[in-house]
């Protein structure tokens, strides 16, 4: 869901960021990327953190593109490239870190099955089947 969020996140805010400023939609998608966290955090059922997590998305990509062409704008033109090249593939090292030390972890739901209903039930029987 995060990453339909990211994907609609980026039609949206591209357009909007040519059209209003990059800045404004730098300081949108700050805005609201901290207040669907902080509802995230307090959210009291799975649907609603599912809604969040959509919309965090949106809002985040509302961030790292403004940012990045923020970044690039400010770059002399002849070391552009090398300088967007540099940080996309820092983004991409840390992505493959973090997913390699992240998979190292065991995952455990055992935390769930005292709020579960049904319907969690099923999920949880997907998850945990081999």
């Amino acid at each position: 869901v995060y990453g339909v969020g990211t994907i609609i996140g980026t039609i949206i805010f591209i357009p909007l960021g040519d059209i209003f400023g990059r800045l404004k939609m730098l300081i949108l998608g700050q805005v609201g990327a901290l207040g669907f966290v902080l509802l995230l955090i307090f959210s009291s059922s799975y649907s609603l953190c599912v809604i969040y997590s959509f919309f965090i998305g949106i809002f985040t990509v509302a961030i790292s593109n403004n940012l990045f062409c923020f970044v690039i704008d400010s770059i002399p033109t002849k070391c552009m490239t090398f300088f967007s090249t540099l940080i996309v593939g820092a983004y991409c090292i840390g992505d493959l870190i973090l997913s390699g030390v992240l998979s190292l972890q065991a995952v455990s739901y055992t935390h769930l099955r005292a709020h579960e209903t049904e319907a969690d039930l099923v999920c949880r029987l997907l998850l945990e089947k081999k």
